[in-house]
């Protein structure tokens, strides 16, 4: 009975995977090109909870990164979604603080480290009841993960909004002690602003791992020597 159960479910699958619409607009989001990096290729933030060999062959192209598939685009636009819903209620609510063009449609505050090389993207920034200008990073997840990880978020979540603690300096010239992690369940909307506390010795380890990058980048092929003996 199992097996006949399966034979049907691949024969529906077949049956939707035949439909027009379906294999155009994966065919329409399998072409969408990403915009890349402006200018000279830096360190993301988002990579710095990884190892230095990892952040090394993400930043020369050699990890073997595929396109996102027509599904996980999807995704990505649910969370540029969720992201412009909560500027706008933040906005509404007159706590949002955007240094850019109101008229810009772009969503987020870009910034870039020249000294340690890196780039990143907060979500947003908003100020407190205390005049304190915070960062705000975003979250959506299934109900599944957001049950677990609102009450203990992932690390490469924390060590993301801890580079957004540090980048602030480079925008408002603030050096706040803290900011938000908020996580969004997209099955029931629930949500958790987790404060999370600067935390000095994830920065400094972040940065390091820069320069150790940085310095392979610099010795040319001469790093693949250094990479062989990071792997052991």
């Amino acid at each position: 009975m199992p097996e006949v159960s399966r034979k049907r479910k691949t024969q529906l699958k077949k049956l939707l995977s035949r439909d027009w619409l379906t294999i155009a607009v994966d065919n329409y989001l399998a072409d969408v090109k990403d915009s890349g990096q402006p200018g000279p290729r830096l360190i993301h933030a988002s990579w710095l909870s990884g190892e230095p060999v990892e952040i090394y062959k993400r930043l020369l192209g050699l990890d073997e990164h595929k396109p996102p598939s027509p599904g996980l685009r999807r995704k990505f636009d649910d969370g540029l979604d969720m992201q412009r819903r909560w500027l706008n209620y933040f906005r509404r609510m007159g706590i949002l603080v955007d240094p850019r063009n109101p008229e810009d449609d772009d969503v987020g505050v870009e910034f870039v480290d020249q000294e340690y090389g890196i780039v990143g993207h907060m979500d947003c920034t908003i100020r407190t009841p205390q005049s304190e200008i915070v960062p705000v990073e975003l979250k959506a997840m299934n109900s599944e993960l957001y049950k677990v990880h609102k009450f203990a978020p992932k690390r490469g979540h924390t060590h993301q909004l801890q580079m957004y603690i540090h980048a602030m300096r480079l925008i408002y010239e603030v050096e706040p002690t803290w900011g938000y992690l908020l996580m969004e369940s997209k099955d029931t909307q629930d949500f958790t602003p987790r404060r999370l506390n600067r935390k000095q010795e994830i920065i400094d380890a972040a940065l390091e791992k820069c320069c150790i990058v940085w310095d392979w980048v610099k010795s040319g092929k001469d790093a693949l020597a250094s990479i062989s003996l990071c792997l052991g």
